[in-house]
């Protein structure tokens, strides 16, 4: 029967310009499941064989496979990213800042978009977690909190821009009335007074509380 590890190794032993976990076994004067554990990060290994391993890797220029890799250690080192608009400035942002926030990390981001469809966003979640994301970053939507409730049982997840009943220590909110608030007191201090606001999506949430904060700061004016 073969066991657990001879099957992550026959996962992870994928060529690469035709040099193997074997090859580096030979080089390194170590056995092959040394040269696993030292790739997967999976156990502790003597610093001398660890050592040896890396100058083998060095040597022979092995690249490992990592969807091989992901095989083995049952993660895809995938973080699934749904915006609504990638190319807005908004949602721009975020996804640098989760760019930078992931560099170094070994993860890769995947980004899908919305654009503000309830079914596109669906479908868009379901096709990130089809391809086993090991999280997801939910940024700004549609999709009701029942949904959101359902994916977080799934895996990791976090929802930037929005105030999710229930999910309150995952969610990364945007104080939008203070926004509209403040803007709108920026234009009053400079003497505005014909002042136009572009409400944006009718009945979203996020438009609604930026238009309060645009009547609180007419109001004290």
């Amino acid at each position: 029967m073969i066991n657990r590890e001879t099957q992550q190794l026959q996962s992870v032993e994928t060529m690469r310009d035709g040099v193997t976990i074997d090859d580096i076994a030979k080089r390194a004067n170590v056995s092959k499941s040394t040269v696993s554990r030292v790739l997967n990060g999976s156990a502790v290994v003597n610093e001398q064989k660890r050592d040896a391993v890396h100058q083998a890797i060095i040597e022979l220029d092995y690249k490992p496979n990592m969807f091989a890799q992901g095989l083995a250690s049952g993660k895809s080192m995938t973080l699934g990213i749904l915006t609504q608009n990638i190319g807005s400035p908004f949602y721009d942002t975020i996804a640098q800042g989760a760019i930078e926030g992931l560099a170094g990390s070994g993860y890769t981001p995947i980004f899908v978009d919305g654009r503000w469809e309830h079914a596109r966003e669906a479908a868009s979640i379901e096709t990130l977690i089809s391809r086993k994301v090991d999280g997801l970053l939910i940024v700004g939507g549609d999709v009701d909190a029942s949904e959101l409730q359902s994916y977080k049982k799934q895996l990791p997840l976090i929802v930037a821009a929005r105030d999710i009943e229930g999910l309150e220590g995952q969610c990364i909110s945007v104080n939008n009335k203070q926004i509209g608030y403040l803007a709108t007191k920026h234009l009053l201090e400079q003497r505005h007074t014909r002042i136009a606001f572009i409400h944006g999506i009718e009945g979203h949430p996020d438009a609604q509380n930026r238009f309060v904060g645009h009547l609180e700061a007419l109001q004290e004016a």
